[in-house]
C-alpha cells in the first residue's frame, strides 16, 4: 500500500509534476499571449513577463498535477480504475448513469450525448455500469410507439 509520507514517492511525484507542469504551460503559452495582448490593449495587464507568468502558473498548477498524480497511482495501487462510458443513439435512458441535458429533452431513448460520464471500476465487481462517479449529459427522444400521432383527416373525413 502506498504511504503518502514516503519521501521516495513524493519526491517522484514533485518531480513528474513540475515536467508535466511545464510541458502544459509550453502548450498553452501561445494561447495565453493572445489572451495578454488583449488585456494590454485594454490596461489590464500588470506588465508581468512571460518569466513571472510562468512562475506563478506553476506554482498554482504543480500541487494540483501532483495531488492528481497520487490520487492515479494509489487507485492502480489498490485495483481501482476510472473510465468514461459514452451512451450511443438509440441505447435506454438510464436515469442513474445518464442525465437530461436540454429544455425539449424529455424521452426514454438517448438521442445523442452531450459529455460523457466518468464510472469506477473496482476490482472486486464486474459490473462496470454499476458505479458512475459522473453521469453522462443525454439528450433524448421519444420511443416511435411513444410518440403521440393522430392521423391526418383527408378530405375533412
Amino acid at each position: 500500500m502506498l504511504s503518502q509520507d514516503d519521501a521516495t514517492v513524493q519526491s517522484q511525484l514533485q518531480s513528474e509534476a513540475e515536467a508535466l507542469t511545464k510541458d502544459f504551460w509550453n502548450t498553452a503559452l501561445p494561447h495565453f499571449r493572445s489572451y495578454i495582448t488583449i488585456a494590454k490593449c485594454y490596461r489590464l495587464s500588470s506588465g508581468q513577463s512571460k518569466d513571472d507568468l510562468s512562475k506563478v502558473f506553476e506554482s498554482v498548477i504543480t500541487p494540483i498535477v501532483q495531488k492528481t498524480l497520487y490520487h492515479k497511482l494509489y487507485l492502480v495501487a489498490v485495483g481501482c480504475e476510472y473510465a468514461y462510458f459514452w451512451p450511443r443513439d438509440g441505447d435506454t435512458m438510464d436515469d442513474y448513469a445518464m442525465d437530461e441535458f436540454g429544455a425539449f429533452s424529455n424521452g426514454d431513448l438517448v438521442m445523442y450525448t452531450v459529455f460523457p460520464g466518468l464510472r469506477l471500476t473496482l476490482p472486486v465487481s464486474n459490473d462496470h455500469a454499476a458505479n458512475p462517479v459522473v453521469r453522462a449529459s443525454v439528450t433524448t427522444k421519444r420511443t416511435p410507439s411513444k410518440v403521440p400521432y393522430e392521423m391526418p383527416k383527408l378530405f375533412g373525413i
